[in-house]
């Protein structure tokens, strides 16, 4: 949970780990009005706000579009609601998530060709998420299993900036500096 709580507090800088781990090809900045924007670097761009960030559920507002190979330009807005839970496994504690997306195309006519290639659409978002939802876990359990590692990794990157990094080693000073691991363990699913 430290962890989770941690990556979510800190989005933009999450971004540029999953980056600098070549995790993923996220990118998400501070933008204007509290909204961060988004690049997922897979044809998915926006910005988005926290509405809700509760001890066990946040929801989530964006703006943005598509565009790709089966769709261009395509626009619209989302609420997102997740839901985590801490669980008990046999890796130890994971954080399950629970996510639940409403989604407004802007376009009627992508609208109704959403609707009639509905099966189509699904497996797009399902599998953007899934991907997302990866990078995170990957990074989480990354920093679990080996703190010291991802640190040395990320001090490396010229993405992180050092005022972060110094955040991190304080968080999770890893096995050299504090004679213990880097505090529990985590997962994100969806």
């Amino acid at each position: 949970m430290k962890i989770y709580t941690y990556l979510f507090a800190r989005l933009p800088i999450a971004s540029d780990m999953i980056r600098a781990l070549k995790i993923g090809k996220y990118k998400i900045t501070e933008g204007p009005d509290g909204s961060y924007l988004l690049d997922t670097g897979a044809g998915v761009t926006g910005r988005f706000w926290i509405v809700h960030n509760g001890k066990d559920r946040k929801v989530i507002y964006a703006e943005g579009g598509y565009s790709g190979w089966l769709l261009r330009s395509l626009g619209g807005r989302a609420t997102f609601a997740i839901t985590d839970t801490p669980a008990r496994t046999d890796r130890g504690l994971v954080v399950k998530n629970h996510l639940m997306v409403f989604v407004k195309v802007d376009n009627v006519v992508a609208d109704f060709l959403i609707k009639s290639l509905d099966w189509m659409i699904r497996l797009l978002v399902r599998t953007r998420i899934r991907q997302a939802s990866s990078a995170a876990q990957k990074l989480t359990e990354a920093i679990a299993r080996e703190p010291e590692k991802v640190y040395e990794r990320l001090e490396k990157s010229l993405r992180i900036p050092t005022s972060a990094l110094n955040a991190f080693r304080t968080s999770f000073p890893g096995d050299r500096n504090k004679g213990g691991g880097g505090g529990g363990g985590g997962k994100n699913s969806d």
